[in-house]
C-alpha cells in the first residue's frame, strides 16, 4: 500500500515537472518572438551579386530593416547550384536570425535530379513567404508555320520529333516544361539541351532550333523586336508582365499546365511560428508597397506573398509534380 502511494505521488511529482517544464519552455519561445529581432539578421542569398535574387534580396531588406529596427546581412554563399547557401541556412540555428532564398530550381528541380541531394527541401526548411512566381515564354522563331500553342500541338501530333525545343540543359526547368507539355499533350518533341541560356537563344533566332522556353524580361525583348513570336506562358493564368499573351493551360488539351520558376522566402526548419508569423507578416507589407511593386514590375516581375501554410503546400506538390516528370522522362540522375 505504501509502495503504491509513493509509486502515485512520484508519477504525479513528474507531471508536475513535465508540465512545468514545457510551460517554461513555451514561454521562453513566445518571449523570443515578443522580442524578435532583437541582433541583427543573416540572410543568405545562394547566387552571385547582381543575380535577380540576390537584387530582389537586396532591395527589399532596405524596407524590411526599416519595419524591424535591425540590420539584415546579405551573405552571398554561391556554388552547387545553390546548395552551398541552402545548406548553410538548414544548419543553422532555428530562431529566427538566418534567412534564405529558395527558387523552384535551386529547392526543387536541382535536388531531384541528384542522387544524392544534400538536403530535403519538405523537412529542412520552414517556409514563410512566396515572393515572385517567375513564369516563362515559349517563343518561336517568326518562320515557324504556327502562330498558336494549339496550331503547334497538330503539327507535332502530324509530324512526330520534327520539332524541337531548346533548354538550358538537362533537368533544367525549360527542358521539364516541355516535357510536361509533351506528356500532358501526348506529342513528341526533341529537347536539345545547350550548357546556358546565350547559345540556346543565339540557336533559336538563327533557326537551328524551332522552339525555347525563356524568362520573361528576355523574351519580351525579342518579341517587341519582332525577332521571336510568343506561342503561350507558362503560368497558369494571364500576367500584365507579358500582356497579350495567353497561359498554356488555355489550351484545352493542356488544361491545368504550369510550370513557373519562384522565388521565396524560407528559414531553417523548426523556426517558432510565432516568429515565423512576424517576418512574414514584415515581407509581405513590404511586397505590397507599390513603389517597391512598380520597381520590379520594370524588371518583368510580379511580386506576390503568400500565407506561410500555402507556400508549403506549394512547395510540396511542386516536388510531387516535377520528381514525376523527371521519372516520366527518364532524366539520368547526376
Amino acid at each position: 500500500m505504501k509502495l503504491r502511494a509513493f509509486l502515485s505521488y512520484a508519477t504525479l511529482a513528474l507531471a508536475v515537472i513535465g508540465a512545468s517544464s514545457s510551460w517554461q519552455a513555451s514561454a521562453a519561445t513566445a518571449n523570443a518572438a515578443e522580442n524578435f529581432p532583437n541582433k541583427p539578421i543573416s540572410f543568405i542569398v545562394p547566387f552571385p551579386a547582381g543575380n535577380v535574387s540576390d537584387s530582389m534580396v537586396r532591395i527589399i531588406s532596405e524596407e524590411l530593416t526599416k519595419i524591424l529596427g535591425q540590420s539584415i546581412i546579405v551573405e552571398n554563399r554561391v556554388g552547387g547550384s545553390g546548395s552551398i547557401g541552402l545548406v548553410a541556412a538548414a544548419r543553422a540555428p532555428a530562431d529566427g536570425y538566418t534567412w534564405v532564398i529558395g527558387t523552384g530550381g535551386a529547392l526543387i528541380t536541382a535536388p531531384l535530379m541528384q542522387k544524392s541531394p544534400a538536403f530535403d527541401p519538405l523537412k529542412d526548411f520552414t517556409p514563410i513567404t512566396m515572393m515572385a512566381p517567375l513564369p516563362m515564354i515559349m517563343v518561336a522563331r517568326p518562320d515557324l508555320p504556327a502562330n498558336t500553342l494549339g496550331e503547334l500541338l497538330a503539327l507535332a501530333r502530324d509530324n512526330p520529333g520534327k520539332y524541337d525545343y531548346a533548354s538550358l540543359g538537362m533537368g533544367s526547368l525549360p527542358h521539364l516544361a516541355g516535357e510536361l507539355l509533351s506528356s500532358q499533350a501526348g506529342v513528341d518533341m526533341l529537347h536539345v539541351p545547350y550548357k546556358g541560356s546565350s547559345q540556346a537563344v543565339t540557336d533559336l533566332l538563327g533557326g537551328r532550333v524551332a522552339l525555347m522556353f525563356d524568362t520573361v524580361p528576355p523574351a519580351m525583348a525579342q518579341i517587341r523586336a519582332g525577332k521571336l513570336k510568343a506561342l503561350a506562358i507558362t503560368s497558369a493564368q494571364p500576367t500584365e508582365v507579358a500582356p497579350g499573351i495567353p497561359p498554356v493551360a488555355a489550351t484545352p488539351e493542356l488544361k491545368g499546365y504550369e510550370a513557373i520558376s519562384w522565388t521565396g522566402l524560407l528559414a531553417p526548419a523548426n523556426t517558432p511560428p510565432a516568429i515565423v508569423q512576424k517576418v512574414h507578416d514584415a515581407v509581405a507589407r513590404v511586397l505590397a508597397m507599390p513603389a517597391i511593386k512598380k520597381r520590379f514590375f520594370d524588371m518583368g516581375l510580379e511580386l506576390q506573398s503568400s500565407s506561410p501554410e500555402d507556400f508549403r503546400s506549394f512547395i510540396a506538390s511542386e516536388h510531387q509534380k516535377w520528381a514525376k516528370i523527371i521519372k516520366q522522362a527518364d532524366v539520368a540522375l547526376q
